[in-house]
């Protein structure tokens, strides 16, 4: 799982994510499948008012 700034757009979390997989793919012989899950980071949750 990678996460990705909120306002990124498809195609820029896209490309982010073919960089990560040829960066593994360079680093590690043998690899012959990669999967990669982009989402948004987790918003941090809401709080009561005092």
């Amino acid at each position: 799982h990678c996460h990705v700034p909120p306002d990124a757009s498809v195609e820029d979390a896209h490309d982010a994510v073919s960089a990560l997989e040829q960066k593994i793919r360079g680093q590690i012989d043998g690899v012959r499948r990669i999967i990669v899950h982009a989402e948004p980071p987790a918003l941090p949750l809401a709080t009561e008012p005092a």
